[in-house]
């Protein structure tokens, strides 16, 4: 049975909640490291949860999820290894580290999963394969754009492309 809209929408909050919470605990503590621990935390959360609850992962926040589980920890434990430098380029980078894990994480699923980058049931192999591609270009383009604006407010750098490869998705949904 397919998922209404509501029900898809409250997933797609729930999966997202552990950016939501990262995003706010570091704007209003400034405090990096509390809020990465707690980003961490809620995204193994969800990671471990939706298969549990056979829930459907949204393939971009898939991505998103698997690198705030991923970034505290690795740099984390490269301070304490006293590996200041790579932990510190790896901080430095990891807004686009987002974008290049959300690239990823689609062509892992485009290979496969039967749902592939487009992550919706219901389509013949050939469009999911076809759609899926095309959100590979859409997450490529994400990684150049984020590259070249990665001066700027991380929000330009990141978030527009985020928000413009769920746009991309829907269309592709919807086609």
């Amino acid at each position: 049975m397919a998922a209404s809209p509501k029900n898809e929408m409250l997933m797609d909050a729930l999966e997202a909640a552990p950016s939501a919470v990262f995003i706010l605990l570091w704007r209003a503590t400034e405090n990096l490291e509390m809020a990465g621990w707690t980003g961490t935390v809620l995204a193994v959360a969800v990671l471990l949860g939706f298969p549990i609850f056979s829930l459907r992962f949204n393939p971009i926040l898939l991505g998103v999820n698997i690198h705030l589980a991923m970034v505290t920890p690795v740099i984390v434990c490269l301070y304490s290894a006293v590996v200041t430098h790579v932990a510190e380029v790896i901080e430095g980078k990891s807004y686009i580290a987002v974008l290049l894990t959300i690239l990823a994480t689609g062509c892992i699923l485009t290979v496969y999963s039967p749902t592939g980058f487009l992550g919706a049931q219901g389509f013949p192999r050939a469009a999911v394969r076809g759609r899926s591609l095309i959100m590979l270009v859409g997450s490529a383009a994400a990684v150049v754009w984020g590259m070249i604006i990665s001066a700027s407010d991380g929000f330009i750098a990141v978030g527009l492309p985020i928000i413009g490869l769920f746009a991309l998705r829907q269309a592709l949904l919807k086609s």
